[in-house]
């Protein structure tokens, strides 16, 4: 049994299931209460949508995004010079 999971661009509640080559969209539904304990998120059923389109599967698969990389690094440099000024003995 092969299987492949994918991400649904800018989305975390779905995810995209591949089982020999049968493409579906996983609900995975966050109720509040597995906040506390996620155990009981197994002993909840959920939803599956089968996709037949090949295309849909290519529209909601996540790309990789530059811009979420560029942001850390341009955080991180920030943070590198706010704290580098306050270490400075005058």
């Amino acid at each position: 049994m092969n299987c492949e999971v994918l991400f649904v661009h800018k989305n975390i509640r779905y995810k995209i299931i591949n089982i020999n080559e049968t493409n579906y969209i996983f609900d995975q539904d966050h109720p509040f209460l597995v906040f506390f304990s996620p155990f009981l998120n197994w002993m909840k059923l959920h939803t599956v949508y089968k996709i037949t389109d090949k295309d849909k599967i290519e529209q909601l698969a996540e790309k990789n995004n530059k811009k979420v990389g560029f942001g850390i690094a341009m955080f991180n440099r920030i943070l590198k010079g706010w704290f580098q000024e306050d270490n400075d003995p005058k």
